[in-house]
């Protein structure tokens, strides 16, 4: 396996062969330029020098959704939705692209923010 290849078995994610990163621990991917910081919900950040759309690739069939250019949320953790931002369970609002917004909105979000921030 390369140093800097990502793959998911199960709810795994290898970004290299020192550092190893539970799905379900990460709120969102947010993307800058060539560079991509994970957000999780410690709310501790790690950056990796990979494009959010790399990553979006090597967790299709993962809980994530693309709503903007910028972020790819996971969607357990999303507590709100409104015409243009969500709201993620450690209470930070972004934005939903026009033109993602359509395919977004399909997704229900019944979630409790106290309950999902206790697990």
């Amino acid at each position: 396996m390369q140093k800097d290849t990502l793959i998911q078995p199960e709810n795994l994610l290898y970004i290299s062969t020192q550092i190893t990163v539970c799905i379900d621990e990460i709120l969102f991917f947010e993307g800058d330029v060539n560079y991509t910081w994970i957000h999780f919900k410690s709310r501790k950040k790690k950056v990796l020098a990979r494009t959010l759309s790399f990553i979006q690739q090597k967790i299709e069939n993962q809980n994530f959704t693309r709503i903007s250019r910028k972020f790819l949320v996971n969607r357990k953790y999303i507590t709100e939705t409104g015409n243009n931002f969500v709201v993620i369970a450690n209470k930070v609002i972004l934005p939903v692209s026009r033109r993602r917004r359509r395919n977004f909105l399909l997704y229900p979000t019944t979630m409790n923010v106290d309950n999902i921030l206790k697990n």
